[in-house]
């Protein structure tokens, strides 16, 4: 079957609704509870054989990648000799 995205959350960072009309009408402005370590929401029933899926996804940037981003965000963006020095 089709995967639609409903939330996200990463970096540590709280869970959030994601973008596009899908998420925006199965939750239909329902809150995120989020606690010390945890967050929790009530998601409503599904019809037929829908489920909900849970991913996980880990991943490390390469050296450079994470030069280029730091600059991107300090600077008005690196040059590919500063990235690559």
């Amino acid at each position: 079957g089709k995967l639609s995205p409903i939330a996200r959350s990463y970096d540590g960072n709280d869970w959030e609704m994601a973008g596009g009309n899908f998420a925006q009408t199965l939750l239909g402005g329902k809150a995120w509870n989020c606690y010390e370590n945890k967050c929790q929401i009530s998601l409503p029933s599904l019809e037929g054989n829908e489920k909900y899926r849970l991913s996980s996804y880990s991943y490390d940037l390469p050296e450079e990648d994470k030069i280029a981003r730091l600059l991107e965000s300090t600077t008005f963006g690196p040059t590919w000799g500063e990235v690559s020095s």
